[in-house]
C-alpha cells in the first residue's frame, strides 16, 4: 500500500510538476509571497487581484502619486482575478527588473492565466498579461500599469 502510494505521488509530481493534493492557487501564492525581487506592496497587490480583494488592492494603491492615471481596480478584479473572471493563475515570473536614474525601480510581471473549464469549453484561450509596477527604493508603488495581455 505505502509502494502504490509513493508510486502515485511520484508520477503526479513528475507529469505535473507539483505534488498531488497541492492547489495551484497556494503554489502561485506561495511563488508570489516567496519572490525577493517584488517588493511587499507589490506582492500583496498580485494577492489581492489574484484573489479579488478590492480592499487590499485600493489599500496598497494609496502610495501610489496622485498625479498619475489611477489604475483600474475594479476592471482589473472583474478581467483577471480568478473567482470574478473565470479564471486560473497557473504562473507568475518576473520579466525585468530596472533601476531608472530617478531611483525608481521598475518591475515587469507576467501572470499566465488559463480559463475556467466552462469558458474552455466555449473556446476560451490562455491569456498572459504583462504589468509594471514603478516602486520607490522603500517597495511604495509609485506607479501602476497594465501593460498589455495576448492569448495563445
Amino acid at each position: 500500500l505505502l509502494l502504490l502510494l509513493a508510486s502515485i505521488f511520484a508520477t503526479s509530481y513528475f507529469v505535473t510538476g507539483s505534488a498531488p493534493l497541492v492547489s495551484k492557487s497556494s503554489s502561485i501564492r506561495n511563488n508570489i509571497q516567496n519572490n525577493p525581487q517584488l517588493s511587499d506592496d507589490v506582492k500583496n497587490w498580485l494577492l489581492a487581484l489574484q484573489a479579488g480583494n478590492i480592499d487590499t488592492m485600493v489599500s496598497v494603491e494609496k502610495s501610489i502619486n496622485p498625479s498619475t492615471r489611477p489604475p483600474d481596480t475594479a476592471l482589473y478584479l472583474l478581467q483577471f482575478s480568478e473567482p470574478r473572471a473565470q479564471v486560473k493563475w497557473t504562473n507568475v515570473s518576473v520579466s525585468s527588473i530596472k533601476t531608472a536614474p530617478d531611483g525608481l525601480v521598475d518591475t515587469y510581471v507576467e501572470v499566465d492565466m488559463t480559463p475556467s473549464p466552462q469558458v474552455q469549453a466555449q473556446g476560451g484561450t490562455k491569456t498572459v498579461v504583462l504589468w509594471h509596477f514603478a516602486t520607490d527604493p522603500a517597495g511604495r508603488i509609485y506607479l501602476l500599469d497594465y501593460v498589455s495581455s495576448r492569448t495563445s
